[in-house]
């Protein structure tokens, strides 16, 4: 039997866990499991959604990356159901399409806007076009930088350009599209003086399959953003009750 009182902890970030009545313990959370009858309702939670604006640098709304089949963007850590290679590693830097000389990937940073916890569903909407008629996958990974420079993990997406917003559309060259992004539900505690970084790129391989021609890829910084649940829990843990009988 399953108490109304007990609590599913859920903090990705390891600062802290809490025992079976609420009160915070020492120790590296992780996540916590109940076996028995249990519904989430993020829905059901306290918070807020922030939706943050992409940009580089002041004043530039526009930028390019190149995806090239036979230079793919290789994948480094998240969910690749793999012990030596998961996990929330530091993400690979753009490297230089030896064809075209255009980066290829997108280098967002964004400024956190005073989010603390990020707790619940996460969404991106990206607006592209590309330079030739080809249908290509869009990859976002969403990492959180340290004041020190490190890198951790967070979050990836993936969407097919052709099924931008659900159905099939034909992708025409020079025609822009607004690309809508699942990055599914995180627990995530933010560490003071952070910036969140957002690769914007059209391969992860070999998580994977490399897809489409070569092409050129322009976003449009200025019409797209990221969408971030704010928990405001109130201090650095995110926690669930347990439902059930």
């Amino acid at each position: 039997m399953i108490s109304d009182a007990t609590w599913l902890v859920m903090d990705y970030g390891g600062h802290c866990v809490h025992d079976e009545e609420g009160e915070q313990t020492e120790g590296s959370a992780a996540l916590g499991f109940y076996l028995g009858n249990v519904i989430l309702d993020l829905d059901a939670l306290p918070g807020q959604w922030v939706r943050l604006p992409l940009s580089i640098h002041a004043g530039v709304t526009r930028a390019s990356f190149s995806h090239n089949p036979s230079q793919p963007r290789v994948t480094v850590g998240g969910n690749t159901f793999s012990y030596e290679t998961c996990g929330a590693w530091t993400q690979p830097p753009a490297v230089t399409d030896t064809e075209t000389g255009v980066p290829n990937q997108v280098d967002v940073y964004i400024a956190p806007s005073g989010l603390t916890t990020l707790f619940g569903h996460m969404t991106a909407s990206v607006r592209v076009r590309l330079s030739t008629p080809t249908d290509i996958d869009l990859h976002l990974a969403l990492s959180e930088v340290d004041a020190e420079g490190g890198s951790v993990l967070i979050a990836r997406g993936v969407q097919r350009v052709s099924h931008a917003s659900g159905d099939a559309i034909p992708v025409e060259a020079g025609e822009w599209i607004q690309v809508e992004f699942d990055l599914w539900t995180v627990s995530w505690s933010l560490q003071p003086d952070t910036t969140l970084h957002l690769s914007i790129a059209a391969s992860n391989t070999p998580m994977y399959p490399v897809y489409g021609a070569h092409t050129v890829v322009e976003v449009d910084l200025a019409s797209s953003t990221l969408t971030l649940p704010s928990a405001n829990m109130g201090d650095s843990c995110a926690m669930l009750v347990h439902y059930g009988e």
